[in-house]
This record gives C-alpha cells, structure tokens and sequence, in this order.
C-alpha cells in the first residue's frame, strides 16, 4: 500500500480522534498534554523544551508523557522526573488516574502499530515481493498527544498544536523557565558527583565533542551525519585552559567515544561506568557552560538555561544559538572547485542549505576548526560568563546577522526548497546567538588567515590535514 494512504489512514482512524479524546478528558485551554518525540535525544530535548514554552506562554499545566521508543534505545528517562515548577502537573509521586490512562492507551495503541510494521518487513520479502508492503511514515508509527495534525496531514515536522513553527526559536527567548532537578535527583546526582572526584563545592564544564558511533541507524544516515563528527584531541589547548582556571571539564556523551588521556580535573564522563540517564541530566543542569559541537546532546542544557559554546557548527545558516550567551563557531568550508576556504560571509550569501551531506555533494569540504580556534572561542565563552571584559565587536555581528537573515529571506521565496525547510528556517530566523569574535575578525572576509589555511591544506591534502598548534 502506498504511504500517503496509510499514513491517512493512521491519521483519521488513530491520531486525530485519540487527540479529541484526550481534549474531553483534559481541557486544551487549562492543560497541555504532550509527548515528544522519542527517536532521538536532540528532538526529545526541544521537544520538551518547547512544550515548556508553550505552557508558560499560555498559562497552562503541562503533563507530559514519555514516549513510547520506536528508533532509538537510549531515550533519557530521567528528564521526566524533573521538577518543572509552576508549570508541572501533579508530580512523578504523584499517581494521576487520567494520565496513567492516556500512558496505557499510548503503549498499547503505537505498540500495535509498531507490531504491524514489524510484520510487514517480514511479508514483504515473502514471495510475491512486494505485495505486502505496508509503508508508514515515521511520524506516524507512535501515537502522539498534543501535535499538530495538520503538519502530520501535510508530512512536515510535527510542531505543538499553538505553534506557529516546530521548534521556533521566538518561544524559547519569550519564556523565562524556572526548571530544576528534583530533590531526589540532586542528591542522588551529588553523591555520584563526589565519587567521580569533583568536589562538590568545585565548579565544571561539560565537553561534548560529537564522533560517529552512537547513532545507531542505517549506514545511509551515518555518512549523511559525518560532517557533524570531530576529532576530541583537538580540544586539548582548550581543556588546558579551563583547568587553568580551576575547572573541572566533565566528557560527556556516550560509552563507545574514543577515551580521553588522562589528565588531572579532567572526568572522561562518557566512559565511565558512572554513566546513566540520571547523570546525563545532572552534569547538563549542574554545568559552569556546556561546550558541544553539532549534536542533540546541546539542546539538554538550554532546557536549564545553561550559557553554550557550539563549537564546529556544519547548520551555518540555521544553526546560530537561540540565546545571546551562546558562542558558536563555524566549520571551515572548502571549495573545490576553487581550491581555497571561502570567507564566513561567502558561506552565508552562497551556500542555500547546510544540512549533512549536501553541502559535500555540492562540490565543498567541511573541515573541522583548528585547536587554536577552539582555544579562542572557549575563553571567549569562558570571560563572557564571568562577566569580563570582552568585545565581541558589535557592529560586526549585526552585519553577520543582517547577511543571515537576507539569505533566510532568500530562500523562504524560493519555490523549489520545500516547505519543510522554510519551516525550519523560519523558525530559526531571530536566533541571537554570537560568532566566535575571533574567529570572525580573521575570517568574515577572505584574507590572509584563510589563504594560508588554504595552503596549508592544499599541500597535506584532505587525508592527512593535520593543523599546526600555537604554542600559546
């Protein structure tokens, strides 16, 4: 059966009745039911962030329900139990009759579909091939409360019934949240905290630097992701700092990253077998600033209201920070056909879409930020937060935005980028977040910097690219 029709069906028969279902047991202008999107953690974290959001804007109590997992294995459990304030309904002691209700309906009901589906792969390699062949799309395959059917009627990215764009970032800097661990959580989170050996009156920041073996999906979907990879030594000058200013940096991520070498104040998280959802949860809620490359793990201390440092950004259109204290720092893109870096501004005014690997197949390299780079962009996050002296060079970045947003301009007009996209550009025009002031200074306009990158690069070649490190 082909796709659309399935997915109609599901849509009709399941989705849209369930959801007026759960408006009679819960009135839509006092509560707002919601389950997020459970395949992988950046979106369960926006997801969460943005029903927050939504809740505070609208006044509303917010119930929300774990997802029931039909991608990906590793669903934090733990950000449930968090204490979500004012805008919470009840507590995760607290047993709600209704809300365990809608829990059984939702795992029993997407458990089926998710078993028809299962079955279906089976059939369909049954002779004759192919006439069992049940397609559904994966917004469809689990029961979700609280989304838009229209957007799941058009195929686009589920968004919040009340939101104009999925993960808009106009939400998140109109609400103050006041979010917080769970008393159980802390203290639980402390004990472990001082058995990792950082003390607990001893301040931290968490690194994430993404490598490609957690995303456990098709080989497909791995090479599309790769540019979103980088190389955790190259992060050493940067580790050196924070220690030097009597932090603890906290690895975080996931058991199978490339151990770190052993440093003193340096707790490599990941590897550890301290590793759990509850700790996960309380590193990001608990850090100085987080420190993260292009992956959904950056999205978890937004949540807390916790200062960035997004480091080797691939989205450089779309993937400026929400929040004025985020600080990112771009890739460097390579030109082919060219045989040069192009500028910072060359990227934003050329390269229409900068999602994975389309920006390779359309004749660039992204290649990873220098040590140095790195170095830079960390203390620049690192002074801002503490309220030091720093110009970030203003009139500079109001140019960078103004460049940013006449390419978002751009392509919203354009009739061949779907709307899919322009959703999620749209949603992400009026992001505040800064540009790593040294690295633009050196590479908004093409110049020495860049050339001598260029060379750098022309003569090792793109396999063997090794950057040489300062001394300072």
């Amino acid at each position: 059966m082909k796709k659309n029709f399935v997915n109609k069906v599901l849509l009709n028969v399941l989705h849209k009745p369930i959801q007026k279902i759960v408006d009679l047991m819960f009135n839509p202008n006092e509560f707002l039911v919601f389950v997020p999107e459970g395949g992988k953690s950046g979106n369960l974290y926006l997801d969460i962030h943005q029903a927050l959001c939504l809740a505070k804007r609208e006044n509303k109590k917010l119930i929300l329900i774990r997802p029931y997992n039909t991608i990906h294995p590793t669903v934090n459990k733990a950000i449930f139990q968090c204490d979500f304030g004012e805008l919470g309904y009840g507590s995760c002691k607290k047993r709600v009759f209704k809300v365990d209700l809608l829990k059984i309906n939702l795992f029993v009901l997407s458990g089926l579909i998710k078993l028809a589906y299962t079955i279906n792969r089976i059939l369909r390699k049954l002779p004759p091939k192919g006439f069992f062949d049940l397609c559904v799309g994966s917004w469809y395959r689990f029961i979700r409360y609280g989304v838009d059917t229209k957007n799941l009627a058009e195929d686009l990215y589920p968004k919040l019934r009340g939101n104009e764009f999925p993960y808009g970032s106009d939400n998140f800097l109109d609400s103050h949240l006041n979010i917080c661990l769970s008393q159980s959580q802390l203290s639980a989170g402390k004990k472990i905290q001082e058995e990792m050996g950082i003390p607990l009156d001893a301040k931290f920041v968490c690194l994430h630097v993404r490598e490609p073996h957690f995303f456990n999906a098709p080989r497909h979907h791995i090479e599309l992701s790769v540019n979103r990879n980088a190389n955790i030594l190259n992060y050493l000058l940067a580790i050196k700092f924070l220690k030097d200013q009597g932090l603890y940096v906290v690895r975080v991520g996931d058991p199978k990253m490339t151990p770190l070498p052993q440093m003193e104040r340096v707790v490599d998280y990941a590897v550890s077998d301290f590793y759990s959802d509850l700790m996960e949860i309380y590193l990001a809620a608990r850090c100085e600033f987080f420190i993260g490359s292009d992956t959904g793990l950056i999205h978890l201390p937004t949540i807390f209201r916790k200062s960035l440092c997004r480091i080797n950004i691939v989205d450089h259109v779309g993937g400026f920070g929400v929040f004025p204290d985020t600080i990112i720092l771009p890739k460097h893109v390579y030109s082919i056909k060219a045989k040069r870096f192009l500028s910072y501004r060359e990227i934003l005014e050329n390269i229409i879409s900068n999602f994975d690997d389309r920006i390779t197949r359309s004749g660039y390299i992204l290649v990873e930020n220098t040590p140095d780079e790195i170095l830079q962009c960390v203390k620049e996050t690192f002074l801002y937060i503490n309220k030091k002296n720093i110009d970030f060079n203003d009139k500079l970045q109001e140019e960078v935005r103004a460049v940013r947003q006449e390419t978002i301009n751009g392509l919203l007009s354009k009739d061949d980028i779907s709307l899919f996209y322009k959703q999620r550009f749209r949603g992400r025009i009026n992001n505040l977040g800064k540009v790593s002031i040294s690295y633009l200074e050196k590479c908004w306009e093409y110049g020495p910097y860049l050339k001598c990158l260029g060379d750098q690069y022309n003569q090792q070649g793109f396999s063997e690219f090794i950057f040489k490190q300062s001394e300072n």
